[in-house]
């Protein structure tokens, strides 16, 4: 349902917190409800002005220990080319991501066939339909045992502009692109054709850096791969972050997480701790994801995973592979914390709002989340408060949601939002539902709730047919 009007914002203040020593969930012991005056017992720490009225409507939420169906994160199905119609059924298996492999195993020395270019498109569209995102690879060879490995490297760019139109038309429902194209299993290694070499690799990059929307990311299969391309080591910062440049554009897949020290080459083993520093840094900002490929214990035991995926910033790991290393999760105990905390999972602390305003006051709006899972969102996401009652209204909100970076769980660590909102003159006065909506950035998405962000708590209300976290209620007075 489309929004029937627009709210106004007129001023803003985000900020993020870490207050040490109190453990975070001493604080979500009860859900209240109560009000205090203007600046008080620190719903505005700045203790500046609140807004029309003295009171504010002061609310605390417990946190949920319920896995959530989000979007852009999680456990992902594994789907081929030859099983687009299987993209139907990922969302029914407890799933919003897909890994999608397009093998062009047959083109290495050929343009892609109309047909198989439709299938893809198909396959986009299915995703979409679905309310999934897909995770896509595209490469020359699927098994161990093929004899060419990938196709020259002027048709591999030529491949790439094919793509390209698909790419742009479908990015909504693209959660990152994995590098591919070279190499066995398109990993950046083995190539038959010789692109095992950087001059290869940093034409495949800038082919793809523009064959893909600037809103959209590349993964690469080793650290050292992003930083040869740049030629600096030095990790994304969060003021170079989301920014369009190659660097903040650029993530990793590392598909051997734990089976060795050096995760089956993915880190030189001279420099193992570096290289997993470097990630644990720039991994902040940009997508880290892949696989397990083998039994490697304890390294691939329940409490280093966790720690490691938590260190590294884990968004998306294959649900099937390893299968030893998953049965051996579930046997351990920690196969459904992992599923919980992969990517995002942000916990409402406590919002606050202005009493009883009139039409056309200024309001105040805030509140405190903290975000216990893995990793940040790295794709661009919307944030609006909402009013829903007599009539429904929107306001967006200036802060951005990909800088909710994981909180420290055995602190009071959180991020907080502080604004002022102006309720237009017209607006019909009577109850209003007060919501936070995190919809999908795209047009094309946003108003579909199988993509909107649901916050990890208790009796909090979820209004599935908008994609709404209902957290009070607004009298709108005459």
């Amino acid at each position: 349902m489309r929004p029937r009007d627009q709210g106004y914002l007129i001023h803003r203040r985000v900020r993020s917190y870490m207050r040490k020593g109190l453990p975070i969930l001493l604080l979500f012991v009860f859900i209240s409800c109560h009000t205090t005056p203007s600046g008080g017992s620190g719903n505005n720490s700045d203790g500046g002005d609140n807004g029309k009225g003295s009171e504010l409507v002061h609310k605390e939420f417990l946190p949920s220990d319920a896995e959530i169906l989000n979007p852009e994160r999680g456990f992902f199905d594994y789907v081929e080319i030859d099983e687009v119609s299987d993209l139907y059924n990922v969302r029914e298996k407890g799933f919003t991501l897909a890994y999608f492999e397009i093998c062009l195993k047959g083109y290495t020395n050929t343009t892609i066939p109309d047909a198989l270019l439709n299938e893809i498109r198909r396959a986009f569209e299915i995703a979409r339909e679905s309310g999934i995102k897909l995770i896509l690879r595209v490469n020359y060879s699927d098994s161990s045992s093929d004899p060419v490995t990938d196709a020259p490297l002027l048709q591999i760019l030529a491949h790439i502009s094919q793509l390209s139109p698909l790419l742009q038309d479908y990015s909504d429902i693209i959660l990152a692109m994995q590098a591919g194209f070279i190499g066995r299993w398109g990993e950046w290694h083995s190539s038959t054709n010789g692109l095992d070499n950087q001059s290869a690799r940093k034409q495949v990059l800038d082919a793809l850096l523009n064959a893909l929307p600037p809103s959209r990311m590349i993964q690469v299969r080793r650290p050292v791969f992003k930083t040869e391309y740049l030629g600096s080591e030095e990790p994304l910062s969060e003021s170079g972050a989301f920014g369009g440049s190659a660097a903040s554009r650029i993530g990793h897949h590392n598909d051997c997480f734990l089976a060795s020290d050096t995760d089956e080459g993915t880190y030189p083993s001279s420099a193992i701790e570096y290289w997993k520093e470097y990630i644990a840094k720039d991994g902040l900002f940009v997508p880290v994801g892949g696989e397990t490929c083998g039994l490697n214990k304890p390294r691939s035991a329940c409490e280093n995973a966790m720690s490691e995926m938590a260190r590294l910033h884990w968004s998306y790991l294959n649900s099937e592979y390893h299968e030893d290393v998953i049965q051996d999760w579930e046997e351990g105990g920690c196969l459904d914390e992992i599923r919980k905390h992969l990517g995002y999972r942000f916990v409402l602390k406590e919002a606050w709002w202005s009493k009883d305003p009139h039409p056309g006051d200024t309001i105040s709006f805030g509140f405190k989340v903290s975000n216990l899972g893995y990793a940040a969102l790295f794709n661009e996401r919307d944030l609006y408060m909402v009013l829903d009652g007599p009539t429904l209204r929107v306001y967006p909100l200036d802060a951005d949601p990909r800088r909710w970076t994981p909180n420290d769980s055995s602190v009071d660590s959180y991020h907080e939002v502080d604004e002022k909102i102006l309720i237009s003159d017209d607006m019909p006065t009577g109850t209003y539902k007060i919501g936070i909506w995190l919809p999908d950035a795209s047009p094309s998405l946003r108003q579909d709730p199988r993509y909107a962000i649901r916050f990890a708590n208790e009796g909090l209300e979820w209004d599935d047919a908008r994609g709404f976290n209902i957290i009070g209620e607004l009298e709108l007075l005459p």
